[in-house]
């Protein structure tokens, strides 16, 4: 079997790239006043990335696209992978 370059990565990418497991996630982590205004529903998973290629093996990125009671609204959701725990990684 080969190995997964980067296994964080590929966890993330595959599991928050399900769209089931990505509107339970925000349907959970955002703010209450939040979610009365966005419609869950409509939520897209949009290919693009923000993570430069030399960061990609610390960080991985996912953009989703949602509707707004104002009209479209991306939300932009980044991992950071610690092999370790750091201190100062919260803040």
């Amino acid at each position: 079997m080969d190995d997964i370059a980067t296994p964080h990565d590929t966890y993330f990418r595959e599991s928050f790239g399900r769209r089931e497991i990505a509107v339970d996630f925000l349907r959970h982590h955002l703010p209450a006043e939040l979610l009365a205004e966005i419609d869950l529903e409509t939520l897209e998973i949009s290919k693009d990335t923000y993570v430069s290629a030399d960061l990609r093996s610390a960080y991985s990125d996912l953009v989703y696209r949602v509707r707004h009671r104002d009209g479209l609204l991306t939300i932009y959701v980044l991992f950071e992978h610690k092999s370790s725990p750091e201190y100062w990684t919260l803040l």
